[in-house]
């Protein structure tokens, strides 16, 4: 067996003729604990209308695994069929006396809205409401 290519040797460290320029920085693990309401305030700002997931995790330095999984549990934790609602009053027109609201609109978390003009009554709205939340 020739000696040039035993095993011998074989746990020795080998050494490239390449001299790399790699520089390797090790810094600490930061792990960090966020409160229930600082989790509930980030998602709370990721469903506003308008808002941009993408620069709220940038700005909270989060990744988005992390944001969407507390959407994920915020969403799961919510009541079913229940929403927040706004009651507002119809601005009076200067022509005529107030009147009972003969409208109702209903915007959606997700931007969707939904106007039903007339009247209605409770068992109409109820049924509307429920496949709203379906």
């Amino acid at each position: 067996m020739d000696k040039d290519r035993s095993n011998e040797g074989s746990y020795e460290r080998h050494v490239s003729g390449h001299k790399s320029d790699l520089v390797v920085e090790v810094r600490p693990i930061r792990k960090r604990t966020w409160m229930p309401a600082q989790k509930l305030s980030i998602v709370r700002e990721g469903l506003q209308r308008g808002a941009v997931p993408a620069d709220i995790m940038r700005r909270h330095g989060i990744s988005s695994s992390l944001f969407y999984t507390w959407r994920k549990q915020v969403l799961a934790a919510a009541p079913a069929g229940f929403m927040p609602v706004h009651v507002a009053e119809p601005p009076p027109t200067q022509d005529r006396a107030p009147q009972v609201a003969s409208r109702i609109e209903i915007i959606t978390p997700g931007g969707t809205t939904l106007r039903i003009d007339g009247a209605v009554d409770a068992r109409t709205l109820g049924a509307v409401l429920k496949a709203l939340c379906a």
